[in-house]
């Protein structure tokens, strides 16, 4: 029952990552700049809210900023990818999850 349970946890985790990601570069390229933050996306309407990371229980993603613009129409460098918080290592794919 427990591995079920964490299994259904890594699953929402990558949706949750996938989301949150597609999210960006649909920002990224509508606005030609990137989002500052994860708030950033639901106040523009690309995310309807700020998941909790399945792993924490909390909103607490760890944001990857860059400093280099992707294209030269982009303003501003900002928010380019999203992690997990947490340091677990996934039973079953023996990897952290802040490394997804």
């Amino acid at each position: 029952m427990k591995n079920l349970f964490m299994r259904a946890r890594e699953a929402t985790l990558k949706q949750d990552l996938q989301a949150m990601r597609q999210s960006i570069d649909n920002y990224t390229l509508d606005k030609q700049a990137a989002p500052q933050s994860l708030d950033d996306l639901v106040q523009a309407g690309y995310l309807r809210m700020v998941p909790k990371d399945p792993m924490t229980g909390a909103a607490d993603w760890a944001q990857q900023y860059d400093s280099v613009v992707l294209s030269p129409d982009q303003s501003s460098t900002g928010l380019v990818d999203v992690h997990s918080n947490s340091s677990k290592v996934s039973p079953f794919e023996s990897t952290p999850y802040n490394e997804w």
